[in-house]
């Protein structure tokens, strides 16, 4: 019985991946109330024309090469979350954006309204790294003048930007093993090929990990509200949001708060900033 359920689950997120379906369903009284409303079509996906709506087991995601133990299921990032994160960011010019678990796409987009010098996202889902790249190319066709953004398929560890000065972003897409490893091989970087990094982790349940790296220093914390608009289109009003930046490198000091204690308000799945 309970592997029917999955799968007759499985095969409902699968058309939900459709934006026609969702839209349909999204119109019956009950839809609203979803998983919190995260299958909704987003407002952001109204202003740009794309579709990063939606959320994604596990059990879809994963290949051969990855356990769904160790990665969280696809959920987009709030938009004005991620905005807010990358405007506290002093001259990031020069820099990579790497999203890390881009889903479809909707941290990258986000991303282009900066001056980045390249924008990249990191994808293990071959069906969510297609719908990223149809939405990139939307995007580049809407504004022709924002920094070129590339989408990559496979395992982030395997392709991670390791060289040169990079942002990178995450928002809580692996669990703790993967996300030390993670660490792991920037720490080996940063002692080569890394000039500098920021470290971006929204929703930051395992920044422990990073906190303990001797590699990495706070630069920022804080939980930010949702915009109103973006209200009933998530689970929750709020995102904790930590930054880190290398030893290596360093910028200026740290942005007042950013050693708050990052508390964990559902086991494994949801983290806050002390006030």
């Amino acid at each position: 019985m309970n592997q029917l359920k999955t799968q007759a689950r499985n095969i409902a997120y699968r058309l939900l991946l459709n934006p026609s379906v969702r839209k349909f369903v999204e119109k019956l009284p009950f839809f609203r109330d979803i998983q919190g409303g995260m299958q909704r079509t987003h407002p952001f996906d109204k202003i740009y024309g794309v579709d990063t709506s939606g959320t994604f087991p596990p059990d879809l995601i994963q290949t051969s090469g990855v356990s769904t133990g160790f990665i969280n299921c696809y959920l987009a990032t709030t938009p004005s979350i991620t905005r807010r994160a990358l405007a506290s960011l002093p001259d990031i010019e020069a820099y990579t954006f790497v999203d890390i678990g881009c889903g479809k796409g909707r941290a990258l987009i986000v991303a282009s309204e900066f001056p980045f010098t390249d924008i990249i996202g990191l994808e293990l889902s071959p069906e969510l790294a297609k719908i990223a790249q149809s939405n990139i190319d939307k995007i580049q066709r809407q504004f022709p003048d924002r920094p070129l953004i590339r989408v990559i398929e496979g395992n982030a560890l395997e392709h991670m930007v390791l060289s040169g000065k990079v942002v990178f972003n995450i928002f809580h897409s692996f669990g703790p093993e993967l996300m030390t490893e993670l660490i792991h091989k920037i720490e080996s970087a940063l002692g080569s090929t890394l000039e500098h990094v920021f470290f971006i982790y929204q929703n930051p349940v395992w920044g422990n990990v990073l906190d303990a790296s001797p590699a990495m220093k706070r630069w920022f914390a804080d939980t930010m509200l949702f915009e109103d608009a973006e209200l009933g289109f998530g689970d929750g009003t709020r995102d904790g949001v930590t930054i880190w930046q290398s030893v290596r490198g360093a910028r200026a000091g740290a942005c007042p708060g950013a050693d708050r204690e990052i508390v964990i308000v559902e086991e494994r799945y949801v983290a806050r900033i002390a006030p």
